[in-house]
């Protein structure tokens, strides 16, 4: 019986192994298939379902597996009739391959560890790219199936190595957003004291690199407009705020005042103009920030921006900018605490300013902003003597020309008030005159538009020319039949006003009959001797006048009697 049992223990210890030998060597070839086969899913298995996070039950399986073959191959090795032959040498051969195995098992198991030691070290001296590599190793799922201990941890590690070697890749593409978030993640992992030290410093680097790359833009077109300023100190002083006592706290004043410098550097090339948008914005940083440093910029930027905008005023005089140089000298004005020197530099600038100004307006055809500008000149305290003087001669002819526009416009009462004013303010001059005949025109047309009809426009005259047709003159005569003064207006190659007075005792009833003797009594007339050619002529009885238009030739005598039908 000795070969018997040396048979059950040879191929007891050959199953021991996990290879199924002790079958093979029993010659029991369909067990052998069978449990290759089982043995493979099992392995399947403990890959997929991640065995080395339970190790406890996988052991127990594996023993259950393994001691259950090994009875099996002991089982049919004692069973008479078995056709393999026993040998001292199956059982040493089964011994050698159990500790094969085992060694083999050692072995492998190692693999994982040491990958995970060296990831590890590298992790901790910051090489997170190298680490990488070593945790991918130590964490393939290969190593489930010898219930590493490492694979957890190694996938741990490596996704925590990850997000620093995304985020160094998102910081060097200029993505600090998405670089400075990795960095958060990864110093949440560890409750913020990871394997690698340095990992807080590299986040509180990369918010500085972030707000070094806001302010990069400043001056640049728009960017204080779009709050890139709140942005850049937002970003410094969270800085400090986040992180007190460190080496990126100590930076944010320097970095603060180089943005400064960054704002105001445009002043050093005479650039003023470019400078205002953003020192305004600085002067307003307390109401955002309560920092010390916000206070002192915005203290240095208002006397900085009254520079900025008196230099910026004088660069548009400059350009022949008149009306822009007007606005920045009046927010010279305005900043509060600007040095009295400066603000009387600017009164005296202003005032020369909205004279171009008024100029260009008038070369444009925008006479009446023109003669607001001039006004302003005449009531400015100190204004330079020459310059009010070229205001106060420019302002009648322009005035005139802005009644025009009013005129041209059909806003009769803005016309006549502008006409009115200079016939008081300029008496006896040319321009008074041509105002007077404008009266007269703006009362037909402005009468006319008021009770005239659809067609009133026909009576809208133009404003007069000069000259007229050649010849003699040409008269015309009005006789009044009512007794009640009457007006006429007339206008054409000459314009003016007559007055024809009541006719005391002339009959006042609705007959018409009674005004007969119109012709042939003594009434009161107007007589008029004007230039020949076409006009329009208005009779006023003071409400629903009557309009009417005449071609004269030199020569004509037009004799004609008005009166007024229903009077009482």
């Amino acid at each position: 019986m000795a070969g018997t049992g040396e048979r059950a223990w040879a191929a007891a210890l050959l199953n021991a192994s996990g290879l199924g030998a002790g079958w093979v060597y029993l010659r029991r070839w369909r067990r052998a298939r069978w449990y290759g086969a089982a043995t493979l899913l099992l392995v399947i298995a403990a890959t997929v379902l991640d065995a080395s996070d339970n190790p406890g039950p996988w052991s127990a399986v594996y023993g259950v597996w393994l001691a259950a073959a090994a009875f099996d191959g002991w089982r049919l090795g004692r069973a008479a009739g078995a056709e393999a032959s026993g040998s001292r040498r199956a059982v040493v051969a089964g011994l050698v391959a159990v500790c094969l195995v085992a060694a083999g098992i050692v072995y492998l198991r190692s693999v994982p560890r040491d990958e995970l030691a060296a990831a590890e070290e590298a992790h901790r001296a910051g090489e997170c790219g190298e680490a990488l590599a070593h945790y991918e190793r130590a964490g393939e799922r290969a190593w489930d199936v010898l219930l590493s201990p490492e694979g957890d941890e190694a996938r741990r590690g490596e996704e925590s190595c990850g997000l620093v070697v995304d985020a160094e890749g998102d910081a060097a593409r200029g993505d600090f957003e998405d670089a400075i978030a990795d960095y958060e993640r990864y110093l949440h992992r560890y409750g913020g004291h990871p394997p690698w030290g340095g990992g807080e410093d590299r986040l509180i680097g990369l918010r500085l690199a972030a707000a070094d790359a806001l302010a990069d833009r400043a001056g640049d077109t728009g960017w204080s407009e779009s709050g890139g300023y709140l942005d850049v100190f937002g970003a410094y002083f969270a800085v400090r705020e986040d992180y007190p006592g460190s080496a990126g706290a100590d930076a944010v004043p320097g970095r603060v005042e180089e943005v400064y410098e960054a704002v105001t550097a445009p002043l050093d090339e005479g650039l003023d103009c470019q400078a205002i948008t953003d020192l305004r914005h600085l002067t307003r940083l307390p109401s955002s920030f309560d920092e010390p440093e916000a206070r002192d910029l915005a203290d240095r930027a208002e006397g900085s921006l009254t520079r900025a905008l008196f230099g910026c005023g004088q660069a548009r005089v400059e350009g022949d900018r008149d009306c822009s140089a007007a606005e920045t000298f009046e927010e010279v004005l305005e900043v509060e605490g600007a040095p009295a020197r400066t603000v009387a530099r600017a009164e005296n600038a202003l005032a020369q300013a909205w004279f171009g100004c008024g100029q260009a307006n008038q070369d444009s055809g925008e006479h009446c902003m023109a003669v607001r500008l001039f006004n302003r000149v005449l009531r400015t305290d100190d204004a330079p003597a020459e310059t009010v003087r070229q205001a106060d001669s420019a302002l009648p002819d322009t005035r005139y020309r802005c009644g025009i526009e009013h005129y041209e416009d059909r806003d009769f009462y803005e016309a006549t008030v502008q006409f009115q004013a200079i016939e008081e303010d300029y008496p006896g001059t040319a321009v008074a005159g041509r105002a007077a005949d404008m009266l007269v025109i703006t009362e037909i047309a402005r009468a006319n538009y008021d009770y005239g009809d659809s067609d009133g426009e026909e009576y809208v005259p133009e404003p007069p020319g000069t000259g007229g047709p050649p010849g003699g003159p040409a008269t015309m005569v009005f006789l009044n039949d009512s007794p009640t003064s009457m007006d006429v207006l007339y206008t054409g190659p000459e314009t003016g006003r007559a007055t024809v007075d009541a006719c005391a005792g002339c009959p006042s009833d609705a007959s018409s009959s009674e005004h007969s003797a119109c012709y042939t009594s003594d009434r009161p007339s107007a007589t008029l001797t004007v230039p020949p050619g076409e006009y329009i002529v208005m009779i006023d009885y003071g409400g629903n006048p009557y309009t009417f238009t005449t071609e004269l030739e030199p020569g004509d005598y037009d004799e004609d009697c008005y009166y007024v039908i229903g009077l009482d």
